[in-house]
């Protein structure tokens, strides 16, 4: 029986001694998961400066005190730079947000004489509030724009011979619709390039007609397209 209970004692001892000499060599850590990818995130509000060039066309129902009628289209170019705010939800790979922007808009163009008169259009600024979405790629956004605008505007009417003029200020609403991308340069700069389309409603204007013009009332009807590119500041 002793030679029993001393065979078992030496097996027992050598299988800790085995077991102990393991794990000098080899101890399991804890199970990880791995790190999860790390993709930009566009949430959270933005403010920046646009700038662009700036083309168009004015199409002015005018109607004379005689009774003749007639429409004279136009065409206008220049530039813009202004200012904008907005704020950004993304939920998954869509991007949702809103803004307003406040933009210098100096475009200018005239017709040929119709009914005694040149017509010329010269703008003043232009006011958005607009929604936007977009599909989030890391740092790059493609997203679509579109909302309410409000345009000031001069127009005159001039006399071609005498050279004496008219000038009604007016303002005039309509809307926008365009495309762009946004891209992320860090957490919080952001470089963005966007076409815009705007199309207006004047109000009709009753010139009393300079320099023997004939009295008349203007009717524009005002599409201005725009390429802008900007940056934006992400808090």
């Amino acid at each position: 029986m002793l030679r029993k209970i001393s065979v078992f004692a030496a097996t027992m001892f050598a299988s800790t001694a085995a077991l102990a000499a393991d794990d000098l060599y080899y101890t399991p850590g804890p199970n990880l998961a791995p790190d999860a990818t790390y993709l930009y995130d566009w949430s959270g509000t933005r403010v920046g400066f646009h700038g662009g060039l700036t083309w168009g066309e004015t199409d002015s129902d005018f109607a004379l005190t005689t009774g003749a009628t007639g429409t004279v289209p136009f065409d206008q170019d220049g530039g813009e730079v202004g200012i904008h705010v907005g704020h950004n939800w993304q939920n998954d790979t869509v991007v949702l947000g809103i803004g307003a922007e406040a933009t210098w808009l100096d475009i200018d163009g005239s017709s040929g004489i119709a009914g005694g008169a040149v017509h010329s259009l010269d703008t003043n600024f232009l006011l958005d509030a607009t929604a936007r979405a977009g599909i989030a790629i890391d740092q790059f956004q493609p997203y679509l724009v579109g909302g309410l605008s409000l345009l000031d505007y001069d127009y005159t009417l001039t006399h071609p011979a005498s050279g004496a003029s008219e000038t009604h200020d007016d303002i005039a609403f309509g809307g926008t619709l365009g495309a762009g991308l946004e891209v992320a340069v860090s957490n919080e700069v952001s470089l963005f390039g966007e076409y815009r389309h705007y199309w207006f409603g004047g109000d009709s204007n009753a010139f009393v007609g300079p320099g023997g013009v004939t009295a008349q009332s203007v009717d524009p009807d005002i599409d201005i397209d725009t390429v802008r590119g900007g940056i934006n500041w992400r808090f």
